[in-house]
């Protein structure tokens, strides 16, 4: 078993960054951008930062029994990834 950083993660309010549960750097998203805070660093930042999240609803999918709820926990994940939330 992989060992990392327990979620949840959240996307720096810049979205340079994602940061863990205790505010400890995760990943910065940004370090091989000359400009910070870009589109595409604030996309990336969501998508990392909904790792711990995504790894969760897919175990949810396969092993849980109640589908409704594993499928909604899996929507607000993507949601989540793709920056809506």
């Amino acid at each position: 078993m992989s060992i990392y950083t327990p979620g949840p993660w959240k996307m720096h309010s810049l979205g340079e960054a994602v940061l863990g549960r205790d505010r400890i750097m995760v990943a910065d998203c940004c370090i091989c951008s000359p400009r910070r805070q870009t589109p595409t660093c604030r996309a990336n930042a969501a998508l990392i930062a909904s790792a711990p999240d995504l790894l969760e609803a897919c175990k949810n999918m396969l092993w849980h029994e109640d589908k409704m709820a594993a499928r909604k926990q899996a929507e607000a994940a993507i949601a989540k990834a793709e920056g809506r939330s």
